[in-house]
Parts: C-alpha cells; sequence; structure tokens
C-alpha cells in the first residue's frame, strides 16, 4: 500500500530521489545552522560596535590615552581591535619617525586601520555567502529529482500498460516532494541571504563611521604633538604605550 505522508513517500521513493531528498535535506540543516549563527552573531558585533564607538567618541577627543583605554576594556570587540591597530601603529611611528610627521603617520594609520577593517569583514562574511549558492542550486536538485521522478512513472506505465491514477501517483508523488524539499530549502536560504547581508553591511558603515571619528581625533591630536615639540611628544606616546 502506497503512503503519501513525508516519510512514506521517502521511505518508498527510488534509491535516486533518496539520495536528492538526502542531499537537500543536509543542505537545509547546513543552511539555518549557517543561519542562526550569523544572525546571532552578525546583530552582536552591530550592537557591540556601536556602543563602544559611542563611548569613544563621547570621550575626550583630545585625550588618547583615555580612548585607548576605553578600547583595551573591550578587547574582543571588533571596534577595539581597529582602535588598538592604530594606537599600536601610532608607537610603532614613533620609533620610526622621530620627527613625527603627521602626513607619514596618518597615512600609515590610515592603511592599518583599512587592512584591520577588510579582515573583520572576511570573517563576518565567511559561511553565509554560500546561502546564496544553496538558494540557487537547491530548486535545481530538487528538479533532478522531479524529472527522476516523472521517469519512473513512465516506467513503471510501460511494465504495466496502465494509465491508471494507482500506478501513476506514487511517481507524480515523490516527484513532487522532491519539488517542494528544494524550495523548502532555497526559499529560506535566499531571503536570509539578504537579511544577513544586510546586516553585514551595517556592520561595515559601523566600522566605517566609528574608525573615520577616530582618525579624525588621530589627527587632531598628531597636530596637537607635532607643535609639542619632539622630546615632549616622544614621552606622551611614551606615557601611552606604558599605560595601555
Amino acid at each position: 500500500m502506497t503512503s503519501f505522508s513525508i516519510l512514506g513517500m521517502f521511505l518508498q521513493a527510488g534509491i535516486i530521489v533518496q539520495i536528492v531528498a538526502g542531499i537537500l535535506i543536509l543542505m537545509s540543516v547546513y543552511s539555518w545552522s549557517i543561519i542562526i549563527r550569523k544572525s546571532i552573531g552578525i546583530r552582536r558585533y552591530n550592537q557591540e560596535v556601536d556602543l563602544l564607538g559611542e563611548k569613544i567618541y563621547h570621550a575626550s577627543s583630545t585625550n588618547l590615552l583615555n580612548q585607548f583605554q576605553i578600547a583595551q576594556s573591550h578587547s574582543f570587540n571588533p571596534l577595539s581591535k581597529i582602535i588598538l591597530v592604530m594606537k599600536d601603529e601610532l608607537i610603532r611611528s614613533k620609533k620610526l619617525d622621530i620627527k613625527l610627521n603627521k602626513d607619514s603617520i596618518l597615512q600609515r594609520i590610515q592603511k592599518k586601520s583599512d587592512i584591520a577593517i577588510e579582515e573583520l569583514l572576511h570573517t563576518a562574511q565567511q559561511e553565509y555567502t554560500f546561502l546564496g549558492t544553496i538558494g540557487a542550486i537547491s530548486p535545481f536538485i530538487g528538479l533532478f529529482g522531479t524529472v527522476w521522478g516523472i521517469m519512473n512513472s513512465f516506467q513503471h506505465i510501460s511494465k504495466t500498460q496502465n494509465t491508471g491514477l494507482a500506478v501513476v501517483a506514487p511517481g507524480i508523488a515523490e516527484a513532487l516532494f522532491v519539488t517542494a524539499l528544494g524550495l523548502l530549502v532555497a526559499i529560506p536560504a535566499v531571503i536570509f541571504y539578504n537579511r544577513i547581508n544586510n546586516q553585514v553591511n551595517e556592520y561595515e558603515t559601523l566600522l566605517t563611521k566609528y574608525t573615520d571619528h577616530a582618525l579624525s581625533d588621530f589627527s587632531y591630536n598628531l597636530d596637537v604633538l607635532s607643535e609639542n615639540g619632539t622630546k615632549e611628544s616622544s614621552d606622551q606616546i611614551n606615557h601611552i604605550e606604558e599605560h595601555t
């Protein structure tokens, strides 16, 4: 007796259709694991970056030490990584550039911050782009199972010389089952791919926004340091290095 429940259709389907359905189920499980991890993870990143960015933004723009200490107290925050990379480059530049040439130092800090942002975005983008691939190919994998199920129906008709519904229905049912399964895998993958992509874009915007604020403060403080003279400037940067 033919069962038209989902489990029944899977168990009664041919080996090829079962393999196709199995692949689609594995793809669905993997895509949902990406969706859950990335949706929660990137939303948390955005909240953390915004929180730390506001703290640093409202800190004294003339007190780099205070800003570095705030960033250091949030060492697992993505924005903190950028700020501390900028701090390390400032200290390194002081050792390499005794005269504290503002333009060259600011250029190096800008480059380092750009690299840090690219690395953070690369980490955020890992895996979730595969959702787009799943959304694109799963309907076609399901279509392959559909075609195979219909072919089985025609083979049964040929063998039995009977076009009755009882002969055709099982093959058609398993074909439609795999079609529906392919769509059930594809639709959430495409929806959440776009949603997570928007979250990553927001993440990039926040990182860029607060990095630009930090670079503006760096520029201002480098002007002050340049006017203070080489020895005093060097002492101030040494003070930052000792207390962070």
